[in-house]
């Protein structure tokens, strides 16, 4: 099977943003609270607190906090099995000797998105989605699944002032023949973003350059303002927009030049570039 994800847009109404919201919000409060919990039992007593200790915990959470009553239940399960994945990769640096530093918590810039397993969730025609405990939502749903396709998991992400809906899948392999009648090499540049083994160049966008002008201009006034601002926060959320343009940027010319050469040619070959040893063969 192969996995995959599609990422469409969301466009919630001011009830879904507020539950969206408060999701978000108390989705990153379990998490941290759950992170406490596991930095005071192994820093007291070496113990280990596993998912399913935590897990089953949540009933007791919900009786204390009724609020989290409002959040799907495989939702607050999946914070805890993000805890638990870093956790693990915690002990995994101490048993290797490493001298790591607990995980982090979560402010509320850093935690961005919750997760809905195969249930909870479903698209009604192309136009909307219907989420357990947050309702219908319009989405701009701008392309099809394949057939075949087995969905796993929906992540509901903010991005700064949007929300996007993102769905992995799984499909069957497939090892079709095909013929290879027009083969090609690419070599990636720094001067140009590739070159083609018959001669094509394909440049680097300029389109790029004058973004990231505009970015490092703005995490200038950014890092002029007074911490605790509204000013601050203002230019905060105006580098966020930038980076996030610049990314969409990339990945529509990553796409085209990915369809292009699909396109055109039945064989792509490029070389996997070795960048530590580059690097320290450059010293």
């Amino acid at each position: 099977m192969s996995k995959f994800s599609y990422k469409f847009r969301l466009y919630p109404n001011k009830t879904h943003l507020q539950k969206l919201e408060s999701t978000l919000e108390l989705s990153r409060e379990l998490y941290n609270s759950a992170l406490l919990h596991r930095i005071q039992a192994w820093q007291k007593a070496r113990y280990y607190v596993t998912y399913s200790e935590q897990a089953n915990s949540l009933v007791e959470v919900k009786q204390v906090r009724p609020e989290f009553e409002e959040v799907h239940s495989q939702v607050l399960q999946d914070v805890l099995r993000r805890l638990d994945k870093n956790f693990r990769a915690f002990f995994r640096r101490l048993k290797m000797g490493e001298k790591p530093g607990f995980p982090r918590f979560k402010g509320r810039n850093w935690y961005k998105s919750f997760c809905y397993p195969q249930s909870g969730w479903q698209f009604l025609g192309d136009r909307k989605i219907q989420i357990s405990k947050i309702g219908i939502i319009r989405v701009k749903r701008h392309r099809n699944f394949p057939e075949g396709a087995r969905f796993k998991t929906l992540t509901l992400k903010k991005e700064i002032d949007r929300w996007y809906a993102i769905v992995s899948f799984e499909i069957p392999d497939r090892r079709d023949k095909v013929a290879i009648r027009n083969a090609v090499g690419i070599d990636v540049g720094i001067d140009a973003f590739a070159t083609l083994s018959d001669g094509t160049k394909i440049e680097n966008p300029r389109y790029l350059a004058k973004s990231e002008a505009k970015l490092a201009e703005a995490q200038r006034v950014f890092s002029r303002k007074r911490k605790g601002t509204c000013a601050r926060e203002k230019a905060r959320v105006r580098v966020a927009k930038i980076h996030r343009k610049i990314a969409n940027q990339r990945n529509d010319f990553l796409h085209k030049v990915s369809r292009y050469l699909v396109n055109k040619y039945d064989l792509v070959v490029y070389e996997d570039l070795k960048i530590k040893q580059m690097m320290q063969n450059n010293n």
